[in-house]
Order: structure tokens, then sequence, then C-alpha cells
């Protein structure tokens, strides 16, 4: 299911979720639930113009054949990077990423740290974005929590 222009409910939930709702309800719920989160990762992809990866396991033929448990381990496939699921936990218990406001997003156009820096200087394009963990710290993404930031506001960049 899209659940907006250039996303799949897929790239932004653990696979473990659609196993046990579907794809299609999963989908309904993250678009009346985070918002946010879709509407923001959407806008930072036209913003890039280039494709901007948050979870990519459902393009491997792996995971087509066996579901997402012939895939786990794997480094290359980035299951965790959207909401996550508690059953499969990954960094800090109070993570964003367990309550759908995060996400790891990478992208193949900028380094995270130029990203970052572009975020900023143009911060009136994303509204969704309200933190975001310095790049300097990531190892080739750009974490970043979305939720509703008043104009007036600015990022609050953290470390981690």
């Amino acid at each position: 299911m899209n659940v907006s222009r250039n996303y799949k409910v897929q790239e932004l939930v653990h696979p473990a979720y659609i196993d046990q709702w579907g794809a299609d309800k999963v989908g309904k719920y993250i678009k009346k639930y985070f918002p946010e989160m879709i509407e923001g990762q959407q806008r930072l992809r036209e913003f890039v113009g280039a494709p901007v990866t948050v979870n990519n396991y459902h393009w491997d033929n792996a995971y087509k054949q066996y579901g997402w448990k012939g895939i786990e381990g794997r480094k290359d496939l980035r299951i965790n990077s959207g909401l996550r699921h508690l059953s499969y936990p990954l960094g800090k218990g109070f993570s964003g990423h367990y309550f759908g406001i995060c996400t790891d997003s990478q992208q193949d156009k900028y380094t995270s740290l130029e990203l970052q820096n572009l975020i900023l200087e143009n911060i009136h394009h994303h509204p969704q974005i309200v933190r975001m963990e310095d790049a300097n710290f990531t190892n080739g993404w750009n974490h970043l929590q979305w939720g509703h930031r008043l104009p007036n506001k600015l990022v609050d960049v953290f470390k981690p």
C-alpha cells in the first residue's frame, strides 16, 4: 500500500507489523496517527530530488520468498529505520522510532552532514522536522524526528 506519492508502508514500518496486521491495515493506521512522519518524509524526498530510503527490506528477493525472518541479520537490509516493533528492540528503549515519530533516512545525493546543513538552511521547507541527531555522530544517515514545529521555532540538533 502506498502511503504517499513515493513511499509504500513497508518503507516506513518494521516488517513484523506487516506480517501481524497486513500492509493495508498498517498503512491506514500510520496515515491516521503518524501523518507528520509521512508528509515530512515525502517533502524531504522532493527537496532532495532523489530517492530517500528508510527501510529497504521489501525490495529483496529473499524477503519476497521467505518473509522477513529469512533476511534477519543481514547488514545490507534496513528493517528498523522507521516505526520499530517492540518485540525486536534496537537502540534506546524510549527511542522515537517506537512511537512513529522518527526515521533514519538515507540517500546518495549528499553526505548526511551536507543534507543536515541544507535542511537547516531551508527549514521553511520542512515544517514537520522538530529534531535531528547531529550528522557528525550518525553513520551515513539522517536521524529525523517528526512532529509539528511552529514557524518561529528552530530545529533542535542534538548529540546522541
